[in-house]
């Protein structure tokens, strides 16, 4: 197979001219589109990076590489993580060392929120194009655009883009990997061959977590169908070279395993003695449900960038986002009602012009996509995660007891229905229509939040008839012959077969593991590793996955109206995150401290304890302080020890001593303060208030009544947090500043 199957076909030298002039402009429109998401994506994934505030586990990114490379390695020892992405960010703090003491920044950089997240960001950027050369592999332009505009969009995505962690960097580059091991595997080039190892080895030191895909790379081969020596030979000798690395990592390096006993006590390593899952940092998960609710709550978080697991979650959401429930129940109905009319068989789908023939055919882009969706989540964490997990037979099972004992009865009447569709298939169009307006009836009361209709499936002759019809009349539209038909229908449960057996295999290790395991330490039980973001390795897949059902949609109105709605919402999810407060602005409340100096004109005041006393927030206070102050810890002095919960470090107690700290609201403190200092012309104060924001009052008010009548209120700012997957309220802030009415009475401290 040669290069010339990443690119659509050459237009035939008979052909039309009109039809050889629209596949040019095809050829020339995809670039510019693909070129202007980009810049698009740039923008999206560069805008306010600073805010909001670094989150917790971004404080904990800093306290890892504010200091030299030994000292950033010896907090990774009991981490789990895997050193490139923090190596890459310290190497960058230290200013951009070369090597025999040179520095492209002597002094160093500073460790801003935005130079902590363009790392992040810029592979956030990245990942449109990358997107569309996964896309490539596997389907037409259009799909690949698509896909890249998903991804573009993708709230979920632009989060992270956001965020200093790895979890921008590894999707990004594991992406990179399987599009190009799909580039070598359909062109054998070595250049492809070398950027699936480069890429693949980036992904595993980025985050190790991406290893899990690579047992899609051997399935991939075989789905190919082409075998020699050397090709056989060179996949083996990329899969070690990707693997070594972090092999030795663990094996040598990394202590993880030994403090916490690690992903399989035992099995994969072996605890210490007084190991314990409490030194995980892992810890905090909650225990997972057996349940379909658990992958479609990562979905609905994948697709929308909101947090909800059911439509009773949309139905009843923050109070301030009431008006919005019927809209987004309407968003997500349509979105999912959508994505299941894209797998029906439309006709149209049967007549490709040669601009839009896919690089491969239908049955192994689907393979592709199943896997890399359906093993990491069930074969690892979901098996990994739940106790007494369900196997994929005893999910079938439940499956015919939907249908109750009527299953023999089902299954002959969708044959006689198919045969019976096949003789007389006129009459196809008469059964098909009113179930289509049936399902579209369906689909719209469910966006009126409105599931009355779910009750007329609990007879039993309802549920047989649709089990009848739906299957006869798909297989009667997927092909325009019984030949193709059947060769489709094989193709399909090919697919399917595959991916249920590799999960019923997983079903037995995993319960082989478990048993091995628990024998040898039976004081140390599984506990769940179950987190959407972690289970996020399959998010370019179901973003692939959701442009490929758009684009088999009947009509180009349609389509184009999914791609807009589905990008609409994603963007005002994703942009909201940039501009409303989603963490608690400790940056500004550790600024207005530090301004409170013996001898400034300053004096800030903030009862903010029960954000400040909590270890989640300690972390943040910490680093914030640092910024204000212009500090340059150590791990060592930002914190005390590596284990939840947070201790404060040196760092804490050498910003008190920098400033004038007063971590209360007295009136008796504001009065000396200002009485005693006529120097001191601004007072600042910070606290948490009640749900509204009450009106300006000097009685009782323990801030103004410790000022004179020569105080005036020259700002009083209410600011409210809300948590960044639910939009639910968190805290709400007040900030005061009042100004002396005289000015410059006299210089500061005397």
């Amino acid at each position: 197979m040669t290069e010339s199957n990443l690119v659509s076909p050459a237009p035939h030298p008979l052909a039309p001219p009109s039809l050889e002039l629209r596949e040019r402009k095809a050829r020339r429109r995809f670039p510019w589109a693909l070129a202007l998401l980009t810049v698009l994506s740039g923008l999206l994934c560069f805008n306010r990076l600073s805010f909001p505030p670094l989150l917790i586990d971004e404080c904990f990114t800093y306290w890892r590489v504010c200091g030299s490379l030994d000292q950033l390695l010896d907090t990774l020892r009991n981490d789990a993580f895997v050193p490139l992405h923090y190596e890459l960010l310290n190497w960058i703090g230290q200013g951009f060392p070369l090597g025999g003491g040179i520095y492209l920044f002597a002094g160093g950089i500073k460790l801003t929120p935005a130079v902590l997240r363009f790392v992040p960001a810029l592979c956030g950027t990245a990942m449109t194009p990358v997107m569309y050369f996964l896309g490539r592999q596997m389907f037409n332009r259009r799909t690949a655009l698509m896909a890249a505009a998903f991804m573009t969009c993708s709230a979920y995505g632009l989060f992270f883009s956001h965020n200093a962690k790895m979890y921008a960097p590894a999707w990004m580059l594991e992406t990179l990997t399987i599009a190009c091991f799909l580039w070598w595997i359909r062109t054998w080039q070595r250049i492809a061959w070398l950027c699936w190892m480069c890429a693949g080895v980036a992904a595993g030191g980025c985050h190790a977590i991406t290893l899990l895909l690579l047992p899609l790379a051997p399935l991939y081969f075989i789905s190919m169908g082409r075998f020699s020596r050397w090709r056989v030979a060179a996949l083996v000798i990329g899969l070690a070279t990707i693997t070594v690395g972090p092999a030795i990592y663990y094996g040598v390096f990394n202590r993880w395993t030994q403090n916490s006993g690690g992903i399989l006590p035992g099995v994969a390593g072996e605890p210490g003695p007084d190991a314990n899952w409490k030194s995980s940092g892992l810890n905090w998960i909650e225990p997972a449900d057996d349940s379909v609710s658990l992958p479609l709550e990562a979905l609905n978080n994948y697709l929308s960038g909101y947090d909800w697991s059911s439509f009773s979650d949309l139905a009843n959401p923050p109070a301030h986002l009431a008006k919005l429930s019927g809209a987004m129940i309407a968003l997500a109905a349509v979105t999912y009602g959508l994505l299941i009319l894209g797998m029906l068989p439309w006709p149209h789908l049967r007549r490709f012009r040669k601009d839009e023939l896919p690089p491969e055919p239908w049955w192994r882009g689907l393979l592709w996509l199943s896997l890399w969706i359906v093993l990491p989540v069930y074969g690892f964490f979901y098996c990994r995660s739940v106790d007494n997990f369900s196997s994929p037979t005893s999910w079938l099972i439940s499956f015919f007891d939907l249908i109750g004992p009527y299953w023999l009865i089902v299954a002959l009447g969708a044959v006689s229905a198919a045969a019976g569709l096949n003789r007389w298939p006129q009459i196809a169009r008469f059964i098909a229509i009113p179930l289509l307006l049936l399902a579209v009836g369906a689909l719209i009361q469910t966006a009126r939040n409105r599931l009355d209709w779910l009750n007329y499936l609990v007879f039993p002759a309802s549920r047989i008839a649709l089990a009848i019809l739906i299957p006869a009349l798909l297989f009667h539209y997927s092909g325009e012959s019984f030949r193709e038909r059947r060769e489709k229908l094989i193709r399909l449960f090919a697919v399917v077969a595959v991916v249920f057996v590799l999960c019923e295999a997983a079903t037995w290790v995993w319960r082989w593991l478990h048993e091995i395991s628990m024998r040898k330490h039976p004081e140390l039980p599984w506990q769940s590793i179950w987190h959407i973001r972690y289970v996020a390795i399959v998010l370019p897949a179901v973003w692939l996955a959701a442009a490929a059902l758009i684009a088999r949609l009947p009509t180009r109105a349609l389509r184009v109206a999914a791609v807009l709605m589905i990008c609409s919402y994603n963007l005002a999810n994703g942009i909201a995150r940039q501009y409303t407060s989603t963490e608690v602005p400790l940056d500004r409340v550790m600024a207005d401290v530090f301004q409170s100096q013996p001898r400034s004109n300053v004096r800030t005041y903030f009862d903010l304890r029960p954000i400040i006393d909590s270890p989640f927030y300690r972390p943040l206070a910490a680093y914030n302080a640092c910024m204000a102050a212009g500090l340059h810890p150590t791990p060592g002095e930002f914190r005390t020890g590596n284990t939840w919960p947070y201790q404060w470090g040196k760092v804490a107690r050498e910003f008190r001593n920098l400033c004038l700290y007063n971590p209360s609201i007295s009136s008796e403190k504001i009065h000396d303060d200002t009485a005693n200092d006529p120097g001191v012309t601004r007072v600042i104060v910070w606290d948490i208030v009640g749900p509204r924001l009450f009106s300006w009052n000097f009685v009782g008010d323990p801030a103004a009544s410790g000022l004179s009548d020569d105080w005036l209120v020259a700002s009083d700012e209410q600011i409210f947090t809300y948590s960044y997957w639910t939009w639910e309220e968190r805290w709400e802030l007040r900030r005061r500043e009042f100004r002396r009415k005289s000015m410059n009475p006299g210089p500061a401290g005397h």
